[in-house]
């Protein structure tokens, strides 16, 4: 794999990456729909292995404007309750990934599997219900045997549908492989805590270009 940068901007872009999956998830778990281009372009890093630079695993910034606005800051109080459950999801994806490292097992599992499903995108589209169906049944297999589980709270009418569910569990596979490029980026629970004005401010600075 190439040498990852690992410079604010690219920590702030795989940060942005990991909220994005986490205020999807909420999203899917309590209104039982999210914006679907903003699914794919979390779901599309899956299948970027050994990329060659940071910003090759998701496309352009403005793919992640949810995940980079949320970083800025763009919350009124009634959504307090979003941001608290995609922080917790976050802390709880940065765990589960970094249990993941220690077992080359899974690691070698989790490549395999996800090189069959890169060969299902050929004839489906990475939204279509067989690859996330697919998606679905590797994070449980995998991800899902880790404890402590991420358990995803919302409606329960919204998370007992199927379809719902599946690309909830896709998400969440999707959301610890932005945390392994957080990793490579020298991300830690450290700048999250004590160097998140850096964060905020590259976040805002990465949402105005896109507003240009």
């Amino acid at each position: 794999m190439a040498a990852i940068p690992h410079t604010s901007r690219e920590r702030t872009y795989a940060l942005a990456a990991i909220y994005q999956v986490t205020m999807l998830v909420d999203e899917l778990a309590h209104q039982g729909q999210a914006n679907a281009e903003e699914i794919e372009a979390v779901l599309s890093g899956l299948f970027v292995m050994n990329p060659e630079e940071t910003f090759a695993v998701y496309g352009e910034p403005q793919l992640l404007l949810k995940g980079l606005k949320m970083l800025r800051g763009d919350f009124s109080k009634q959504d307090s309750e979003t941001l608290y459950n995609a922080t917790r999801y976050a802390l709880m994806l940065i765990g589960l990934e970094k249990q993941l490292t220690r077992n080359r097992g899974m690691l070698a599992t989790l490549a395999t599997e996800l090189e069959g499903v890169k060969r299902q995108i050929d004839h489906f589209s990475l939204l279509h219900e067989t690859v996330l169906s697919r998606l679905d049944q590797i994070y449980q297999q995998t991800l899902s045997t880790i404890h402590p589980r991420i358990i995803v709270k919302g409606s329960n009418h919204h998370l007992a549908r199927p379809e719902n569910a599946a690309r909830i569990r896709a998400l969440l596979l999707a959301g610890v492989r932005a945390v392994v490029l957080w990793r490579q980026c020298r991300g830690n629970r450290f700048q999250l805590i004590f160097g998140r004005g850096k964060l905020v401010a590259e976040a805002a600075k990465m949402v105005a270009e896109t507003e240009v």
